[in-house]
């Protein structure tokens, strides 16, 4: 939640999200009833957490290469806060690139104050893009 906190501040929207291992958790298993959404998808992740390994490997990914064939995806926003599991973070930048879609990585631990403010600026130049 601090991450889309961050991009929705600096005047992004944040439309979906998705984990590494191909869970889509968004569509009627997060409460709409309590509270705030970013602490119901908060709960609702902590909650849930998907196992460390999903097999075979091109299942995982199949979510991701299909939303970035989907026109109405302007951009991705990868958090790969070190150390990064199970992700791909160059293939799946290159990917983006391929299907001329903008990518940021974000490597940056949002949780600290030092993070928070480095992943800011970057979020704030690329979003400076998007007219691009």
């Amino acid at each position: 939640s601090s991450l889309h906190s961050l991009i929705e501040q600096e005047g992004g929207l944040v439309v979906g999200e998705d984990d590494i291992y191909g869970s889509c958790f968004a569509e009627g298993e997060i409460s709409e009833r309590s509270g705030a959404p970013l602490d119901a998808i908060a709960s609702f992740y902590f909650g849930n957490p998907p196992p460390q390994r999903s097999s075979p490997e091109a299942f995982r990914r199949r979510w991701y290469h299909r939303a970035l064939e989907d026109e109405s995806v302007y951009a991705v926003v990868l958090y790969a806060q070190l150390p990064i599991w199970g992700w791909d973070v160059p293939a799946m930048r290159a990917a983006a690139q391929r299907h001329g879609k903008h990518c940021l990585t974000i490597e940056h631990d949002v949780r600290t104050a030092d993070g928070r403010e480095a992943a800011r600026a970057e979020i704030r130049r690329f979003l400076d893009l998007k007219g691009d």
